[in-house]
């Protein structure tokens, strides 16, 4: 006696159909994908300072993760001005700030307090003037998914008049949660 097993055809593509996500949930997106990405920029509002302690630069960018896990790499790119006398300069860093008070008044983590902040391209324009354009990152492990902002903070090196955001050219800044 022969016996004869027939399974129904599979058709892939109509299975994957059957899922029925628009788009892959979060949950199932693996380590390492971007889960989102919060963009903003300013341009024109010059801001600038003599003094040594670190000024707020306006600009900044929330995000709220969707996992406590994420990392959040966030990178700034600041045109800057720093008169025309050598040996001045500017420097950057992010201030974290969590939850829905965050203010610029009241940052509560430098997250570049321990690093060397020396990544500028200097150059002098045909006035004799010292601009610098400079590119900061960070990586951050905010442990929660209330709202993170993340602002640029700068202040004058050896008592020059920093400015950035001036009419030649403006700042801006991104945060990329990537999932763990």
């Amino acid at each position: 006696m022969t016996v004869r097993i027939t399974k129904p055809e599979f058709n892939l593509r109509e299975k994957i159909s059957e899922l029925d996500y628009s788009r892959v949930p979060y949950e199932k997106m693996p380590a390492g994908s971007v889960v989102q990405v919060a963009f903003n920029s300013l341009y024109g509002s010059a801001i600038s300072t003599t003094s040594s302690s670190f000024q707020d630069s306006g600009l900044f960018v929330n995000i709220s993760p969707r996992f406590t896990s994420s990392k959040i790499i966030v990178t700034a790119t600041i045109d800057a001005q720093t008169g025309n006398a050598a040996g001045k300069g500017v420097e950057y860093t992010f201030f974290r700030n969590i939850g829905a008070d965050a203010t610029a008044t009241s940052p509560s983590v430098n997250l570049l307090e321990s690093a060397p902040n020396k990544n500028y391209i200097s150059y002098s324009s045909a006035d004799g003037y010292i601009h610098e354009r400079a590119i900061m990152m960070a990586e951050d492990n905010p442990n929660t998914i209330k709202r993170v902002q993340y602002r640029v903070f700068f202040h004058s090196h050896a008592g020059g008049n920093a400015g950035i955001n001036k009419d030649w050219g403006g700042i801006h800044i991104k945060a990329e949660e990537i999932r763990q």
